[in-house]
């Protein structure tokens, strides 16, 4: 989320010079030496408006979320798949202490990926390298090989055991007997690990693509790359590296059979907060309370330090212009949900301000000169558009001009559905 921080002047500190009003006994008098200046006209007020409706939400969202600030010239939004792929293997390249990568799954086929890993991993024996992938996902097996996504991640484990951390998040929704019975192509709809996050050091690209082929050549998606982030590049390390606390992780060696999956040892570590949920419902139960005082204990120490800095550095602060970054995370099983039940109302709770009613006939007939203030436009994107119920009274409600991308069915694999 990017959101521009402008601050509007407060008109009770305003200095009029050419503008002098003294109190004598009851009566008024003024100076008119320089005439006075023109009432401010209805675009100024509007823009004045929509500045203390930004720093409404804002603050709004400070009180719940980290707040990240950021010059905006070290924000760029990459264009195209290509340009995304390219920029991944440059911040890989670049990489003097760690990499830290999170993906729904790497491509079993993306050997020059690895390359660039190990390449970087070879050069430089100080980088550390930490992936986190899904589970399920990266399991499951394809084509005639057998091979599945975490094959190929193994070859770094072996190569680089003392650098290379992989870990894999398994869904609290799928244990006992649905765990042994539902079939592997189905069982990725209990849930995912589903953060796209490609670090280096304090560089960062945040998207909602994966790691493959697709990805990298004709499916579009969202890359947003952060340059020079040494708090916000923390923090996302640090949420990876709190994941794999509740994760299973790729060992190196497989000792036997009963702890192989799909050809690899991936183990629970005793050194995890918690027992793996897979188990019984209990287990799955007690995984998720232990994962939602860890998410809540996270984000509430980060939106506190984030104040303190904020306080230290608020004069320098603004010699550049910023952006606000507020990371969210959305983890319904574990009863964390910034996005449906803080950011989205709030942002749909903005644009309801920043687009008033128009005036009734009657009085834009009595003043057809007077502008009318210009729509706010709610652009709403995702691959696979489904809008909560709520969602869709608000946008329905709203008199914002609202405009909405999704994938075609031949883009999204939906053909005939």
């Amino acid at each position: 989320m990017r959101l521009h921080q402008l601050k509007a002047s407060n008109p009770t500190r305003a200095i009029r010079p050419s503008l002098i009003v003294t109190t004598r006994r009851s009566n008024l008098k003024r100076n008119y030496n320089t005439p006075p200046p023109p009432p401010p006209s209805i675009e100024t007020t509007h823009k004045e408006r929509d500045h203390r409706a930004l720093d409404r939400l804002v603050k709004d969202l400070s009180a719940h979320l980290p707040h990240f600030r950021s010059p905006q010239n070290a924000i760029k939004v990459l264009k195209e798949p290509s340009q995304f792929y390219l920029e991944l293997l440059n911040l890989i390249g670049r990489a003097k202490k760690r990499i830290f990568i999170a993906s729904l799954y790497v491509g079993k086929e993306e050997r020059n990926l690895i390359e660039a890993l190990r390449e970087a991993l070879e050069t430089n024996k100080e980088i550390k390298l930490t992936i986190l992938v899904d589970y399920l996902r990266s399991t499951r097996e394809h084509g005639r090989t057998r091979e599945c996504s975490a094959s190929l991640l193994r070859t770094l484990k072996i190569r680089f055991p003392d650098q290379v951390e992989i870990r894999l998040f398994h869904t609290s929704e799928l244990f006992g007997i649905l765990k042994r019975f539902v079939p592997r192509r189905f069982d990725e709809g209990f849930g995912l690990q589903h953060m796209k996050i490609y670090g280096a050091d304090e560089d960062v690209i945040m998207s909602g693509a994966n790691l493959s082929s697709d990805y990298f050549t004709n499916r579009q998606d969202r890359y947003i790359k952060l340059t020079g982030q040494e708090h916000l590049s923390e923090y996302l390390y640090e949420l990876i590296e709190l994941t794999s606390r509740i994760s299973y992780r790729m060992e190196e060696e497989v000792s036997s059979e009963e702890d192989c999956v799909e050809g690899l040892k991936i183990a629970w570590p005793s050194t995890n907060v918690c027992q793996p949920p897979i188990g019984s419902r209990r287990a799955s139960q007690q995984f998720k309370t232990t994962a939602h005082q860890l998410y809540t204990g996270f984000t509430e120490r980060w939106r506190l330090k984030l104040g303190r800095l904020d306080q230290t550095n608020k004069q320098s602060d603004q010699l550049l212009p910023q952006a606000s970054i507020f990371p969210t995370l959305q983890i319904s099983p574990f009863k964390i949900n910034h996005e449906t039940a803080l950011v989205i109302p709030k942002l749909i709770n903005l644009v309801h301000q920043l687009s008033p009613p128009p005036p009734p006939l009657h009085l834009r007939a009595l003043h057809p000169l007077t502008p009318v203030h210009e729509k706010t436009v709610l652009n709403w994107t995702s691959g696979y558009f489904s809008l909560l119920r709520e969602y869709k009274t608000h946008m329905l409600s709203s008199n914002a001009h609202v405009e909405i991308i999704t994938a075609s069915p031949q883009g999204s694999g939906s053909t005939g559905l």
